[in-house]
């Protein structure tokens, strides 16, 4: 077959090579962090060995900790306590791969992964892994912008950060993969939402699931629980039975800043919640 018959069809794949090669002199560090992430995404496809997965998501302070730690106490389960940020970019593979490899030699067939800030990446974490389920924690979002507003020293920082990432969540609750729950439910039925969940992860419930705190898990892997340290707070609060963190805003939060949830978008996600 002659050169001319030939070229038509090799134009097109030489000009797309030639186009990625003056992409990669241009940038050539960001080639190298695409070649690293294309190898360790075929490593982890590779050796993945556990089928089913999922993502705890939401805005942080939203008791994303307190529901994976008890979910972590499930037979079938297996959940760092830690959060891997795995799917944040760039996608660490060989992170996801060692969580994989984790739960198969705990003899777990579910990996179940809580990473609040995934909560942005839902649409994209679908696309690389399908099949994954996601659980859309949300709380009032006046407790959680008064609990986030003494971390950040900042009111107006924690009420941001609750309306993006909600809003994130929000955009995708209506897909088949996203079963969104909320942290007062949780509180006031822990059984019904645990079995809700289960059903949702394709498991079986478990009535153990609410003996969760029997058994002290640590996040972290915290050893010292000074009261004032963050992640000692933490832990102390998950292993113990379920904490009441409900309507602290009634009396902490500012008028002003109650006022901002009954219009615009906040407003808008706390009716979408149900919390008006």
């Amino acid at each position: 077959m002659s050169a001319d018959r030939l070229s038509p069809f090799r134009r097109p794949n030489l000009q797309r090579n030639a186009a990625r090669l003056a992409r990669a002199v241009k940038n050539p560090a960001n080639a190298v962090s695409r070649l690293r992430g294309a190898v360790g995404e075929a490593a982890y496809r590779r050796g993945r060995r556990i089928e089913n997965l999922g993502f705890i998501v939401g805005c942080g302070h939203s008791g994303t900790t307190l529901l994976a730690t008890i979910l972590a106490t499930h037979p079938d389960i297996h959940l760092p306590l830690y959060e891997s940020g795995a799917m944040m970019p760039p996608v660490n593979w060989r992170r996801l791969l060692n969580l994989d490899q984790e739960a198969a030699a705990a003899g777990k067939p579910f990996l179940l992964e809580k990473t609040p800030a995934h909560v942005e990446r839902i649409a994209k974490i679908r696309g690389l892994l399908p099949g994954a389920k996601f659980i859309f924690l949300v709380r009032d979002g006046r407790d959680v912008t008064l609990s986030l507003g003494k971390r950040y020293n900042s009111q107006e920082r924690g009420l941001a950060r609750w309306i993006d990432a909600n809003a994130k969540g929000a955009a995708q609750m209506d897909r088949a993969d996203v079963l969104t729950v909320r942290y007062e439910d949780i509180v006031t039925d822990a059984a019904r939402e645990l079995r809700r969940i289960c059903q949702f992860l394709g498991l079986a419930y478990t009535g153990d699931l609410l003996r969760y705190h029997e058994k002290r898990q640590v996040w972290n892997g915290a050893i010292d629980l000074d009261p004032d340290d963050p992640t000692a707070q933490r832990t102390l609060r998950v292993n113990q039975p379920i904490y009441d963190g409900r309507g602290k805003w009634r009396t902490e939060l500012p008028q002003s800043m109650v006022e901002r949830f009954e219009t615009g978008e906040a407003g808008r996600l706390m009716r979408l919640f149900g919390y008006t």
